[in-house]
């Protein structure tokens, strides 16, 4: 199709990714920025939340903005911000951390929005939500999980995903294995070395025991 032929969408919301320094916040961000540059897509701008220290990591793989989920007035900061921009947030991904906090920030966003549509914002959220969550009126909270009761659903789902979109993406450069790797060492004598690190904590990091040949 000719590119004058292709309608652009209007550029004026915010993909909220919470926990971008996790393992699967990393590929969040990355998948949202994949968005953002989509024409077609009203992504304008990636927002994301990490600790102080992971902040140039969550930069570098395509957050526009970082904060810092301790902050106590993060979620002000988040609504403030994007307010500033121009933009409106209607959909975040939570990695990892507290789904209230996402409810408060696309909350904030419901009166936007118009139409008689019930739900206005949507949050995708990577843990299993927890019971006893209240609700928020126009934010509808969603599992992410593969299709559970249609196989050929499901294995259509992995095959788009894994098969194609992620192999596309990683052989032209659009996405990169994240978190980094760090190898602690090779065969189960080196495994304890690995839990004493975690056991100490790691962050933004993978640690690997390497198979012994």
């Amino acid at each position: 199709m000719p590119k004058c032929m292709i309608s652009k969408q209007k550029k004026n919301e915010v993909l909220l990714v919470w926990g971008a320094s996790s393992s699967v916040g990393s590929m969040g961000v990355q998948v949202a920025r994949v968005l953002r540059d989509d024409p077609q897509t009203p992504v304008k701008a990636v927002y994301a939340t990490a600790g102080a220290a992971n902040h140039e990591y969550a930069r570098s793989l395509g957050a526009d903005r970082v904060f810092d989920y301790r902050d106590s007035k993060v979620v002000d900061e988040i609504v403030e911000t994007a307010r500033e921009d121009g933009c409106v947030i209607r959909h975040c991904f939570l990695a990892v951390g507290d789904v209230r906090m996402c409810q408060a920030v696309v909350g904030a966003f419901v009166g936007d929005f118009e139409g008689e549509k019930e739900v206005k914002a949507k949050i995708a959220s990577a843990p299993v939500i927890p019971p006893g969550v209240e609700t928020v009126n126009g934010v509808k909270i969603i599992f992410v999980v593969p299709s559970m009761d249609d196989e050929e659903e499901r294995l259509n789902q992995f095959q788009y995903w894994l098969g194609r979109w992620a192999r596309e993406n990683l052989a032209n450069g659009n996405i990169r294995p994240s978190p980094e790797l760090r190898v602690v060492g090779r065969g189960l004598q080196a495994v304890n070395d690995g839990l004493d690190e975690l056991s100490r904590g790691v962050s933004c990091l993978k640690l690997v025991v390497e198979v012994a040949e």
